[in-house]
């Protein structure tokens, strides 16, 4: 079996099972989801919504597949950079795992851990291995996968600069803000949630299209 399907199920698993969580979502409020003003982490919380183990789900079948896809990436990117952005893809990929057993209304501690390690890990991830593919010399990957690991790189910087210079809204690293979210949370727009799920997006569009890239390019 070609690796390749490792990445595409993983990603295509964790972006479905997001999808349908939102889906079943009510929040506290009774809202319906929205990426544009509620945060990642609401969709694995069965306060939230009947569906939460759905998210929850995804991520601990679909990391440890997308772990198994960057693991087999020496095949195509063998060089010591990529040896590196794949040391950093598994600590990603097990961090995604833990994220699904601990969701942020049942252990919030561990979830902000595993979490950050997902978050920031795959995006660190994609970064480096980008910087390993305008490198290579002998083509296994297509450069153009670089340009959009640039702008994977400006959507974590955005979210880093809000998150640590900008943010506003209650403070999710107390459980009980969570339930005063609704009469917190921007009606429309709220940056903090927006800017946390665009390197999310980033992250598992850039593995999926690495994926069906190598798949294309390497039939042999």
């Amino acid at each position: 079996m070609r690796f390749e399907y490792f990445g595409i199920a993983g990603c295509t698993m964790i972006g479905a099972c997001c999808i349908i969580s939102a889906l079943g979502f009510t929040g506290f409020a009774h809202e319906g989801y929205s990426l544009l003003n509620h945060m990642i982490s609401e969709l694995g919380m069965k306060t939230e919504s009947p569906l939460a183990w759905v998210f929850n789900m995804g991520l601990i079948i679909g990391s440890p597949l997308a772990l198994l896809f960057i693991v087999q990436t020496r095949t195509v990117i063998p060089s010591r950079i990529g040896n590196i952005g794949r040391v950093i893809g598994i600590a990603a990929g097990i961090g995604g795992f833990f994220v699904g057993i601990f969701p942020a209304d049942i252990d919030l501690p561990a979830h902000d851990i595993a979490a950050m390690t997902f978050f920031f890990g795959g995006a660190v991830t994609v970064i480096v291995f980008s910087v390993a593919i305008a490198r290579q010399q002998n083509i296994r990957l297509g450069k153009w996968l670089c340009i959009f690991g640039i702008g994977v790189a400006a959507c974590f910087t955005a979210f880093l600069i809000d998150a640590f210079f900008f943010s506003t809204g209650p403070n999710l690293n107390d459980a009980s803000s969570f339930s005063q979210l609704a009469p917190l949370r921007p009606p429309v727009f709220w940056a903090d949630a927006f800017l946390e799920w665009l390197p999310l997006i980033g992250v598992l569009a850039w593995l999926l299209l690495a994926a069906l890239d190598s798949l294309k390019r390497n039939r042999a």
